[in-house]
């Protein structure tokens, strides 16, 4: 018995040891207490705007803690979440792509970035799964959605594949910008359905994991925002202001003129008032600025001042003033107004607003995978473009040399999926480090196997 312990510690000795370093990295540093945003409120509050799985989480710990204390147990809760995904999806990778002990401790860091970065990079510093957002639980929910991924991916397994859709379902329950992780699956499995189409059994199973991936997500997300909508505001609504989001850096780019395309408008009071205040709030896209990061960062704050502190602000005071509108009746008006206020000026300033996308998307590609220090801040872009470009190029390289290299298809979709979410990240709420973190650890751990890869593919070769 005792003989067995020994060979089991040493042939887990270092999964052991990372996960003390990854316990104590989680438990350590500052005060173990909740830690709070200007969006933590919302979530407490159950606010209309959020989606219902982390009020829902919230709650889960306020019928079984005190009021003084459920917010702790909530970040515990996190925590040992946080340990687990992280502890899980390097197990996974080192299995997946048979990672040699040595380039498994370098590769287990990259692991903990997202979690961690604002330590590196913020002034006020944090770690996430200790604050009251739904960054607590997102980054470790999409690592369990990564191994169920990356499982598919490199053994063509139906259930893995069926797994990612159930986490998927869990994920846009807890941010509207994870409905990208629906897209990632349909594309994984239109990929291995392609590939496994001269084989029968394997192409009917994934593809039945496919539609019952799709139709269980699809009942699942319905079901639960509709059951919790009605229980907390009376009536069906479709958190996450989905219209608005879109229709904001629209509206950044309209002018005066534009009015008369509401004139008609069974809402043209209101949207009156809105244009008002985008005049008098001087976040217009005339005054842009003239350099490429003036531009984006007067698009940033005109994102977040349009819509959190004049379209839904205005929208509450005018609607609200009227006693028979609920709040559902107030969210769900300004919601179809943003709508029509996106097809009027989608046509008149598409333009200006892709000027405005592509000045975000510029600065975010290095947010995504890098540090923006401002004093070398040039050197910084250069440093990301280059290493996006390399990983790129070794990919298809590899791809070429090798068909069934899984560790150039983990680059490749790593490439995907982080381009995918700047992308969205840039139409809907900006390239903001935290939305686009989720994949800065992947893409360097991509990057290492795919070298490691290499590198041992020209040895053996020079050794015959």
């Amino acid at each position: 018995m005792k003989a067995k312990s020994l060979t089991f510690i040493k042939q887990h000795l270092v999964d052991l040891i990372l996960l003390l370093l990854t316990i104590l990295f989680f438990v350590l540093p500052g005060d173990f207490v909740p830690q709070f945003t200007n969006d933590s409120i919302g979530y407490i509050d159950k606010l209309i705007l959020r989606s219902p799985l982390y009020p829902l989480w919230l709650s889960l710990f306020r019928c079984f803690f005190s009021e003084d204390f459920y917010l702790t147990a909530v970040i515990i809760g996190q925590t040992i979440l946080a340990i687990f995904s992280v502890t899980a999806l390097g197990m996974t990778i080192r299995k997946l792509f048979t990672v040699k002990p040595l380039l498994y401790c370098i590769l287990y860091p990259f692991l903990l970035f997202p979690y961690g970065i604002e330590l590196l990079t913020s002034d006020t510093p944090l770690l996430y799964q200790r604050t009251i957002l739904t960054e607590g639980l997102s980054y470790s929910l999409f690592y369990l959605y990564l191994i169920f991924f990356l499982t598919a991916l490199c053994r063509n397994h139906a259930k893995a594949l069926l797994g990612s859709y159930l986490c998927s379902a869990i994920l846009i329950l807890l941010r509207g910008q994870m409905q990208l992780t629906l897209i990632f699956s349909v594309l994984l499995s239109i990929y291995l359905l392609f590939s496994m189409r001269k084989f029968k059994k394997q192409f009917l199973s994934l593809l039945g994991s496919m539609l019952c991936g799709i139709i269980l997500l699809l009942v699942i997300t319905k079901s639960i925002t509709f059951v919790y909508s009605q229980h907390v505001f009376g009536e069906p609504v479709k958190p996450e202001f989905t219209n608005t989001s879109y229709m904001i850096n629209f509206l950044y780019t309209a002018d005066d003129l534009d009015r008369s395309l509401f004139d008609n408008h069974p809402e043209s009071e209101f949207i009156n008032l809105i244009f008002d205040d985008l005049e008098s709030s001087g976040y217009v896209y005339a005054n842009r600025g003239t350099t490429l990061s003036d531009r984006r960062n007067h698009l940033m704050d005109a994102n977040l001042y349009l819509k959190l502190h004049s379209y839904i602000p205005l929208a509450n005071s005018y609607y609200g003033s009227d006693p028979s509108f609920s709040d559902a009746d107030i969210y769900n008006t300004y919601e179809s107004v943003a709508h029509d206020l996106l097809i009027a000026l989608a046509p008149r300033h598409f333009g200006q607003w892709l000027s405005g996308f592509f000045s975000l998307f510029f600065y975010g590609t290095c947010e995504a995978v890098f540090f923006l220090y401002p004093p070398l801040k040039t050197l910084c872009y250069v440093y990301a473009y280059v290493v996006y470009f390399a990983a790129l190029f070794l990919s298809v390289y590899r791809l070429k040399k090798a068909h069934d290299s899984i560790a150039a298809r983990f680059m490749l979709c790593t490439l995907i999926m982080l381009t995918g979410n700047l992308a969205a990240c840039c139409i809907t709420i900006g390239s903001t480090g935290r939305y686009l973190s989720y994949f800065w650890g992947l893409f360097y751990i991509a990057g290492l196997l795919l070298l490691a890869e290499l590198f041992h593919s020209q040895t053996r070769y020079k050794a015959s």
